[in-house]
């Protein structure tokens, strides 16, 4: 039996909602890890603006209307309690943003109870896939942060040396880029910061125009947080700008350099959220949820990907090395969410098992005590890309075949008792 987007969707939005309250209910209050201490600076801050844009391009004209009317009254309700009650333009400013993130949820829920049957669990599925950037992103600080306090041991030493096997450090490669080029290192920094709006907005696309048995990319983005943040436990780094400090940029990482950097940090502000790298992941992930866009959706989700590449590096956030394990996990994730394949299917199961493998791979030979030679490093790191793209495309046609198989089922007449039937095309959209 297939799981079916629908069930995705909720499972994903109910894990979600289960670690925002594990978090607020673990994190010790002032903290500035629960959730209800970043619930303001989340909603003026664009996880609290994604549901916004999710529900203004999937919606249809007279909705979309309707959303838009009640953001500005909910806005001007929030600016006038803080130009009264706190009488200042800054608090107005704050409160107007935290009730204009308020709108969508309360658009969404006054529909679910006024509708029933087929119609109310559409528009379950459309708050459970909307928000769930939003409340993924309450809880992730939590997580990422409490890793600093977690674990005091860090491995970037060995995650530099797989970088110097490219024989430099990428990361101070492009460090130098960016200084020589501004614009690009600019553009690298918004998209970096920025990164949840160009998955909000290339998920929302695909949501308006897939299929109903289509997998979305956000709950994909969930599943891909939780193995990731897994692999920060097992693989523990704070990346090279804050482990080479004063001397980042580092062009070379030689046995001098990493035999005298400390082989733990216990500073809480540094956390271990380097290997891989989830935003490099997030990018890819979102760029192959575009497969069918027209091109200007797939050049804007390509760009996307150029950037974080370049920022994840050039800021000094990730080694090289952490966006090579990244594909693994990208493929990974491929495979456990391809919706319309049956588990058994043996591109899903190749594209799952191969993904896991590689990914468990590269962070034990991190673990390693015997580096790994410089040439077999740069062998098994194109080899990991190479098999990504490879097993990530077959499982793609895979999934093309098993919907053009079905949009022909579903158009060929059939035969129902007595009666001669014209099969109805699939659904373009779920909205």
């Amino acid at each position: 039996m297939l799981l079916t987007n629908s069930l995705y969707v909720r499972a994903a939005s109910v894990l979600a909602v289960t670690l925002v309250v594990y978090a607020q209910w673990a994190a010790p209050a002032g903290s500035e890890v629960r959730p209800s201490d970043l619930f303001f600076p989340f909603f003026c801050y664009p996880p609290g603006w994604t549901m916004s844009i999710f529900l203004m391009i999937v919606l249809p004209s007279g909705d979309r209307r309707n959303l838009i009317g009640l953001i500005a009254v909910c806005a001007g309700i929030g600016a006038s309690v803080g130009l009264g009650v706190e009488g200042a333009t800054l608090h107005a400013a704050r409160d107007a943003a935290v009730m204009a993130g308020l709108a969508p949820y309360a658009f969404t829920l006054t529909h679910i109870a006024l509708n029933s049957g087929s119609e109310r669990s559409r528009w379950i599925d459309l708050l459970a896939v909307a928000s769930l950037v939003h409340v993924t992103s309450l809880c992730i600080p939590y997580f990422r942060d409490n890793t600093a306090i977690w674990i005091p041991r860090i491995l970037d030493a060995d995650i530099a040396r797989l970088d110097e096997a490219f024989g430099a450090q990428p990361s101070a490669l492009m460090a130098i880029a960016f200084k020589k080029l501004p614009v690009l290192g600019t553009a690298s920094l918004i998209v970096y910061t920025f990164v949840q709006l160009p998955i909000t907005i290339v998920a929302a696309c695909q949501w308006k125009r897939k299929a109903a048995d289509d997998f979305s990319v956000l709950p994909a983005f969930m599943i891909g947080s939780i193995i990731g943040f897994t692999c920060y436990w097992l693989a523990p780094a704070i990346g090279p700008k804050v482990y080479f400090a004063a001397d980042f940029p580092l062009m070379h990482a030689d046995a001098a350099i990493l035999n005298r950097l400390p082989l733990t940090d216990f500073n809480p502000h540094h956390p271990r959220n380097d290997m891989p790298s989830m935003h490099f992941s997030w990018a890819v992930m979102t760029f192959l949820f575009t497969r069918g866009f027209p091109i200007v959706g797939r050049v804007y989700a390509a760009l996307f990907v150029f950037f974080t590449f370049c920022a994840t590096i050039g800021l000094g956030e990730h080694y090289l090395a952490d966006l090579i394990v990244g594909m693994s996990l990208v493929l990974m994730v491929r495979g456990l969410t391809a919706a319309r394949l049956p588990w058994r299917d043996p591109d899903r199961l190749r594209a799952a098992l191969i993904g896991f493998a590689m990914l468990s791979a590269w962070i034990a030979a991190i673990h390693s005590e015997t580096p790994i030679a410089a040439p077999l490093t740069v062998l098994f790191s194109l080899a990991t890309v190479g098999a990504a793209i490879v097993f990530e495309r077959a499982l793609a046609r895979a999934e093309g075949q098993t919907g053009l198989e079905r949009a022909q089922a579903a158009a060929a007449p059939r035969i129902d008792g007595s009666r001669f039937e014209i099969g109805a095309a699939p659904t373009a959209g779920m909205l």
